[in-house]
């Protein structure tokens, strides 16, 4: 049986030397932004991840949309979004057999808006094993 490969989506990751809650509320306020953790971190910091809560067919409209959230943040939130010591956009990916060649890009516009907020693109592969619940267990 092949297996597909495909994008799963983009998950905002922060982490902080301060409690990220007022932070993840403001993001997900704007409305294109969900929680999926907010806490306590490893060595006293604290971490949170966010994805869209609609789902994208590719990380540039993804990253775009969280982006817009970005934007959008007061200037009090912003000061908390500078104060992070990491902001990365992971993108996930499951993999499989086909097809050969699977490609997404990034455009120039994307890369440039990351670099002005001050994050990073993180690439996350999942192996087929490794991931319960993905489209290939539904096949």
């Amino acid at each position: 049986m092949k297996r597909e490969i495909f994008y799963i989506n983009t998950d905002l990751n922060l982490l902080a030397p301060y409690d990220l809650a007022p932070l993840a509320e403001a993001l997900v306020r704007h409305g294109v932004l969900c929680s999926l953790y907010v806490g306590p971190a490893q060595n006293g910091l604290w971490s949170a991840r966010l994805e869209t809560s609609g789902s994208c067919s590719e990380p540039d409209l993804n990253i775009g949309v969280m982006l817009m959230a970005i934007d959008a943040l007061d200037e009090s939130s912003h000061k908390l979004w500078a104060a992070c010591t990491r902001r990365e956009f992971d993108i996930g990916y499951q993999c499989g057999d086909e097809p050969r060649e699977f490609s997404h890009h990034l455009s120039t516009t994307i890369l440039a808006r990351i670099a002005e907020v001050g994050a990073r693109v993180v690439l996350t592969l999942y192996s087929v094993e490794q991931h319960p619940g993905s489209k290939l267990d539904e096949k």
